[in-house]
């Protein structure tokens, strides 16, 4: 994914390529649906992006077979969706460090949804759904890692064990049971 080419990228048998199609904006995460055959990706604008007034805001479904966009959700405005993540039931969610806010889009949903209010977090990053479906983690830039009820929408402080401080977390992994987090903002 490119934030300056607004491209999305593959590599077959010829090499790197940008997929047709797409009429993106400045892009961002990527996640794979496995079981829908789906691949993701977050389309927002930032300062960098090339003719800011033309991006779209949002997430594009792409097949993975035919690598044709078949789905796209728009973000609330001024929304820029950045990391994403998708559940077990097909249900997305994403990330706004922009705002702070967390969107949602269930299978049949046409547009994201706000699923946690800009403000309510500072700079929420990576996201991992619970293997129960009832939570969302999230890992934000500055606030550490945040624990969100889907049910509500309420957000909670994730406190650690390890002696460790969970600022300038920016990726978020389901591994083992746990999470893996990418601290890249700490000395």
């Amino acid at each position: 994914a490119s934030v300056v080419g607004r491209a999305l990228l593959v590599r077959d048998a010829q090499g790197w390529r940008a997929v047709d199609g797409l009429e993106t904006g400045s892009l961002f995460g990527l996640a794979i649906d496995n079981r829908r055959r789906l691949l993701w990706a977050a389309s927002g604008m930032v300062e960098q992006t090339p003719s800011p007034e033309t991006a779209f805001r949002g997430l594009i479904a792409v097949d993975l077979a035919t690598l044709r966009p078949v789905r796209r959700l728009a973000a609330p405005a001024d929304g820029t969706p950045a990391d994403i993540a998708v559940a077990a039931d097909g249900t997305v969610y994403a990330s706004d460090p922009n705002s702070g806010a967390i969107y949602r889009a269930r299978a049949n949903d046409s547009a994201l949804t706000v699923l946690v209010p800009p403000g309510r977090l500072r700079s929420p990053q990576g996201l991992v759904p619970s293997a129960d479906g009832r939570r969302l983690y999230v890992s934000d830039y500055g606030y550490g890692l945040a624990e969100v009820h889907l049910a509500n929408g309420a957000v909670a402080r994730l406190e650690s064990d390890a002696n460790t401080m969970l600022d300038g977390i920016d990726g978020l992994y389901p591994w083992r049971g746990g999470l893996l987090a990418i601290q890249n903002g700490t000395n």
